[in-house]
């Protein structure tokens, strides 16, 4: 991945932003036009990332920044005297809600479900299992009826996890899936994040562990 210091990643950010947005990704789409937009980009250049923002809030069905984004199109169009974008941008704010159109963009993951739901005693097990105590055992879970092939009897957060060496140039860093695209560290190109939002949460460990990636992995 490019590191965030990079000059080129701008540059490259603004082209991923397009292919996701052409892809009915939105969500990628405008998380790449604002990592854009918080570089140093001609006014251009920072004119496409509006529209693409605007663009995106629209198809997410977001109504106020929607307003927002597309009213900051319109005066940056008449400040660079692109009178058919400014005319474009002031017709779609005029009749808003026409333009909107639900989110096709659901990345969200949920839980899995557990089997004849969670239990009000064990927190993340299904209510079909029971815990026993005995003098030999200990405590231990038994089955409160015959359980179907493939049934889900528990979930829960890991109290700690980490994500292999070698996963790390095709896997976010903080919540383990599989990149479609990449969010890079500020500082080093050993890792990468699926999102802003990962990208934030991941450097509240990383940071300290950055400056180290090639020794850990090398180790």
């Amino acid at each position: 991945s490019i590191p965030l210091c990079s000059s080129s990643l701008p540059l490259s950010l603004r082209t991923r932003c397009k292919v996701m947005f052409a892809s009915q990704d939105y969500k990628s789409a405008l998380e790449d036009a604002q990592l854009a937009l918080k570089h140093k980009l001609p006014d251009e250049l920072k004119l496409e990332a509006y529209i693409v923002m605007s663009e995106c809030y629209l198809k997410m069905n977001d109504k106020e920044k929607a307003r927002i984004s597309w009213t900051i199109v319109s005066k940056m169009a008449e400040l660079v005297q692109n009178t058919d974008l400014k005319t474009k941008a002031d017709s779609i704010l005029s009749n808003l809600h026409e333009h909107l159109s639900p989110s096709k963009d659901d990345t969200s993951v949920d839980p899995p479900e557990l089997y004849e739901g969670e239990s009000r005693a064990i927190p993340g097990t299904s209510s079909a299992m029971s815990m026993r105590r005995s003098k030999d055992k200990g405590r231990y879970m038994v089955a409160n009826e015959r359980l179907p092939v493939g049934a889900i009897l528990t979930s829960e957060e890991p109290y700690a996890s980490v994500l292999n060496f070698d996963k790390q140039n095709n896997h976010c860093l903080h919540c383990y899936t599989r990149l479609k695209r990449v969010v890079p560290c500020p500082t080093c190109s050993g890792v990468a994040y699926c999102s802003a939002p990962c990208a934030n949460a991941g450097q509240v460990y990383h940071q300290w562990e950055c400056q180290f990636m090639e020794l850990m992995i090398g180790s």
